[in-house]
């Protein structure tokens, strides 16, 4: 598979695993970014820690193929 596609599947799983957490952990982020809890907050939340997982995942994905191709 060509570094492109490895670098696609990374942001999906990093984005996926990012808004898993972020909307596990959405009572207290808001809570510590706004002082209360607000259930409006919930989908930018979520889909910030989205797109910060998949940059994450994205920028990984060329050392995790070198990783895998030398162990």
């Amino acid at each position: 598979m060509p570094l492109p596609e490895w670098q696609g599947v990374s942001c999906l799983w990093g984005g996926l695993l990012a808004g898993v957490g972020v909307f596990y952990y959405s009572d207290v982020l808001t809570a510590a970014a706004t002082g209360v809890t607000n259930p409006l907050l919930l989908v930018p939340l979520v889909a910030t820690g989205f797109a910060a997982g998949c940059s994450v995942g994205a920028n990984a994905a060329p050392g995790l193929t070198w990783l895998a191709r030398h162990l």
